[in-house]
């Protein structure tokens, strides 16, 4: 009878504290919609993508009220989709500030690596690493250096195009990040990775096991796991991992200290300039590096992923795509052309549109009692997200087609597109890169790098999808096409030469 009394008494205190832990606090507005916490199970259990979660159970909800309650990183939060709730959030950012990972789940993988960095900070240091980071970043960047790379994964695909058989699917990814790391390397570090090849210091087996740590589900939606999670193996090896990434980012940063006063805007000598001069701390300087060397890549793979899933299964695009940039290459050979080519940069902001490389992102605080939009009262404290991929594909937003690829609601020519895209992202309708001052530095040289590739491809290779694979989107946070294969075929030297404009207009439907 002791015994099932203690039992009884245990029982009750593992309610209690379950009941503590996950209850709804008082503090978020009970008229919105909350998204059970069965749905972080199942998305785990089930292995689902981003689309899958947010289609099934929380698009209709969200489309309706503008905003909802969810679970992530230990904490019920609000996530917004409704325009004038996403530019409040993004324009007030001493209202709203960010607040990262490494502040919400600190002994966790992710809150170690990414520590305190340019993306995820509060207002006060966002300032100190702008002011160190964001000449390197917005510098002019040598266009050639990344065509020499395009040209590389070109023939880096043919080759394994050639080893697998003309009728066999090849993995794109995997040489898609290659190509964008050896870009990343050469605009931020000053240092050629050679990736595409053999990469001069040995990344790709920390990065292999590191990132799998760092997006867990379970660690990502409980982090109290981390707890427990400290004794696992697996967890400690995570961290020691992350110790040798930091040793070998700075052998990068001293190999290349010479060529810091050749290119004084070099991010990475950048940081550590300020590390000498006590701006940052030491931690500080680690946690930007780490982030320049993973987002500085990852975002445009994702991107030049998904375009090519869109591109390989949509021929009359590609075709239209390849006429193009023929056409233009011909008459002005010049790199800058690309810049000014109205489809490519239609295809690559419907890419972006459809499949946003940072789907949700839940990184915001309330700094103080306020109306969110003027209507949702938010408490002190209170975690605030956005969903990129919710408002891209919000059929109000973007008519009954919201959910098909097509490039041309963008616009007929390059002005109209940059008149298009600035009024969508102006309105909160197109969030892709941020608003207001937290917008992404990293934009012109991601949509310079992807309009290159795409460029260089596309002049070399004409592309399908494998019959044989099956669309699924990955991640919990992320937007691509997971385990992508395509069928490439290289286009002759007669084939190139006989190609001429295609008599079509610059609207196609699918």
């Amino acid at each position: 009878m002791d015994f099932l009394a203690y039992a009884g008494c245990l029982g009750l205190a593992g309610a209690a504290l379950l009941w503590w832990y996950f209850h709804v606090p008082s503090s978020i507005p009970r008229d919105i919609p909350r998204i059970p916490l069965y749905v972080c199970l199942l998305s785990i259990w089930w292995n689902l993508g981003h689309p899958e979660v947010y289609n099934r159970w929380i698009r209709q909800p969200l489309e309706k009220h503008g905003a909802v309650v969810v679970w992530f990183t230990g904490h019920w939060c609000i996530l917004v989709t409704h325009p004038d709730y996403l530019t409040d959030l993004f324009r007030n950012d001493e209202v709203y500030p960010k607040i990262g990972i490494n502040i919400r789940a600190p002994e966790g993988v992710l809150g170690a690596f990414s520590g305190d960095n340019i993306i995820n900070t509060g207002h006060a240091n966002w300032g100190t690493f702008t002011s160190i980071m964001k000449p390197g970043i917005l510098q002019r960047f040598d266009l050639g250096r990344i065509q020499q790379k395009a040209s590389r994964l070109t023939e880096r695909l043919l080759q394994a195009q050639k080893e697998s058989g003309p009728r066999t699917g090849i993995l794109i990814m995997p040489w898609l990040a290659r190509l964008t790391q050896d870009v990343m390397s050469l605009c931020l570090f000053g240092f050629d990775l050679q990736a595409l090849d053999e990469p001069r210091v040995p990344y790709l087996q920390l990065m292999g096991e590191i990132i799998p740590a760092l997006f867990n589900r379970w660690f990502l939606y409980f982090p109290v796991l981390e707890k427990v999670g400290k004794f696992l193996p697996s967890r400690r090896r995570a961290f020691q991992k992350i110790d040798e990434f930091d040793r070998l980012l700075d052998g990068i940063v001293a190999t290349t200290a010479q060529a810091a006063e050749k290119q004084p805007k070099l991010v990475s000598h950048s940081l550590k300039r300020a590390l000498d001069a006590g701006e940052i701390s030491y931690s500080q300087y680690r946690s930007n590096l780490r982030m320049t060397f993973m987002v500085g890549h990852d975002n445009t793979e994702f991107l030049l992923t998904s375009a090519m899933w869109e591109l390989g299964r949509n021929p009359m695009a590609q075709d239209r795509l390849r006429t193009e940039v023929l056409d233009a290459t011909r008459s002005n050979p010049g790199l800058d052309t690309l810049q000014n080519l109205p489809y490519l940069t239609a295809v690559i902001y419907e890419v972006l549109r459809l499949y946003p490389p940072v789907a949700e992102m839940i990184n915001h605080t309330s700094s103080r009692a306020t109306l969110l939009g003027g209507k949702i009262p938010i408490q002190p404290g209170t975690n605030l997200g956005w969903n990129a991929y919710g408002v891209h594909t919000n059929p109000a937003l973007w008519g009954p087609d919201a959910g098909v690829f097509r490039p041309e609601r963008w616009g007929l020519d390059l002005k109209a597109i940059q008149t298009h895209v600035r009024r969508q992202t102006m309105k909160g309708h197109f969030i892709a890169f941020g608003l207001h001052a937290r917008k992404c530095l990293g934009q012109a040289l991601g949509l310079s790098e992807a309009k290159v590739t795409l460029s260089e491809l596309v002049q070399r290779i004409r592309w399908t999808v494998d019959p044989g694979y099956q669309l699924q989107i990955g991640g919990p946070m992320l937007t691509f096409p997971v385990g992508l294969k395509v069928i490439m075929e290289e286009l002759g030297s007669a084939e190139l030469q006989e190609a001429a404009p295609l008599d079509l207009p610059f609207s196609i439907m699918y």
